[in-house]
Order: structure tokens, then sequence, then C-alpha cells
């Protein structure tokens, strides 16, 4: 009886241990996403600002 009482300790708190790494993991796991997204979204508004330049810039050459 003693040894089954000890392994549900030990279980509950190896459960309660990944529970924690999960926690952290999904804490961590949302900062890089949200990173990823502003890097991302930062990547794509220089890539339009760029894109829009060279076409204003052809559409000025097309008018010269």
């Amino acid at each position: 009886v003693s040894l089954r009482i000890s392994l549900t300790r030990s279980s509950s708190k190896y459960v309660k241990s990944i529970k924690n790494l999960s926690r952290n993991f999904g804490c961590r796991l949302n900062l890089v996403a949200s990173f990823v997204s502003l890097f991302s979204l930062t990547i794509f508004q220089v890539i339009l600002s760029s894109c829009s330049c060279l076409f204003f810039l052809n559409q000025l050459d097309s008018r010269i």
C-alpha cells in the first residue's frame, strides 16, 4: 500500500512538472508566435512599400 501511495505521489509530481513545463512552453510559444507574426508583418510592409515605390517610379518613367 505504501508503495502504491509513493507511486501516486511521484506520478502526481511528474504530472505537475509536465503541466508547468507545458505552461512555460505555451507561454514561450505564444511569445515566439507573436514575434514571428510581427516580423512577417514588418517584412510584408517593407515589401509592399518597396513594390509601391517601384510602381511609382515606373509610372514616372513612363510619363517622362
